[in-house]
């Protein structure tokens, strides 16, 4: 499972330092990790879920190249709040993912907005933060629809549970 973990982080890592950046402008990129996390929530263990928020926190902050923080915090959050309240629920289907990643992908924004109100960065303007963040939640959605069938190979075969 760690291998599988670490191999996943190493590919996203690359995909959204190099490739992504390529096809996509600085403003408007889906965030891999973001999606993944929020999936993986819903498939694994709450340590591991946690350990994979931290390491996808931390190479988010240095992929982005902003102030430490901005992407472990908010990861952090998601994580333990996906993991605690929707463990065990969901079986392996396309919304799940979709509602996931959206979900995962507005409670990031907020946070994201609040830790930068908290380090002293000017908030942005409604319709700078409406167009960013629509077009955001968008792209994470359409990313967890294209990474649906490998982020639930990760859970274990049990029995159906919705």
């Amino acid at each position: 499972m760690m291998l599988s973990l670490s191999a996943l982080a190493a590919v996203l890592f690359i995909l959204q330092s190099s490739v992504l950046p390529f096809f996509f402008n600085g403003t408007s990129q889906p965030d891999l990790f973001l999606v993944a996390l929020s999936v993986l929530a819903l498939v694994l263990d709450v340590r591991y879920v946690l350990m994979l928020a931290a390491v996808f926190g931390i190479l988010q902050d240095v992929v982005i190249g902003n102030f430490f923080g901005l992407h472990l915090l908010p990861y952090l959050v998601v994580a333990w709040t996906f993991s605690k309240l929707t463990k065990e629920k969901f079986n392996r289907h396309w919304y799940v993912s979709l509602s996931a990643a959206a979900a995962g992908s507005v409670v990031f924004l907020v946070l994201s907005l609040l830790v930068s109100a908290a380090g002293g960065s000017a908030l942005p303007k409604g319709m700078y933060f409406l167009k960013t963040g629509l077009a955001f939640l968008v792209l994470n959605a359409a990313a967890a629809l294209l990474m649906h069938r490998i982020l639930w190979s990760f859970r274990p075969e049990s029995e159906s549970r919705w």
